[in-house]
């Protein structure tokens, strides 16, 4: 019987179907396949690679056809969720890391800056005005006459604590 679990060789994936989707042929199409290869008609589930479940069926499957339980399919779904954000994220960082290359250039007596290297220079020698020091974001504030928000963010762009004490 096909749907026992019995343990055999290890599980390999076979070529065993050829799937059409109704919806991608002309009607007539679809009517002459049902007429002239009703007896190769199966009914059955099919789950396209696109899906999410795809892996999972997979490898219940396999876990089937060796003869293991089923494992718990809510741990792999969350894995799988948190695999497309950490994807997400990577390709984030490739967007960013792109935007740094893409930075306009400004030549100065001769030297020529990116706008980002010379932004991240003013960050990095920013200087408190009172003696005792001065918070780095304040610092910023006042160079770039933007708010604190703004302040904020130059900073942690550029890898610094906001809340970092600069010396005059």
């Amino acid at each position: 019987m096909p749907t026992e679990n019995k343990p055999a060789e290890p599980f390999q994936r076979e070529d065993r179907y050829i799937v059409l989707k109704l919806n991608r042929l002309a009607k007539d199409e679809a009517e002459y396949l049902r007429d002239c290869q009703a007896k190769a008609m199966v009914d059955c589930v099919v789950v396209e690679h696109d899906w999410p479940e795809y892996h999972l069926v997979w490898a219940m499957l396999e876990h089937r056809m060796a003869g293991k339980p089923v494992p718990d399919f809510n741990l792999w779904r969350r894995a799988d969720e948190l695999q497309q954000r950490l994807n997400a994220a990577d390709q984030r960082i490739d967007e960013l890391e792109s935007q740094l290359i893409e930075s306009r250039k400004i030549t100065l007596s001769g030297c020529e800056f990116s706008e980002h290297e010379l932004i991240g220079r003013a960050v990095r020698a920013a200087s408190g005005t009172h003696r005792r020091g001065t918070q780095r974001w304040v610092a910023m504030k006042d160079a770039f006459g933007c708010g604190s928000g703004v302040a904020n963010a130059l900073c942690r762009r550029f890898g610094f604590d906001p809340d970092e004490m600069v010396k005059p």
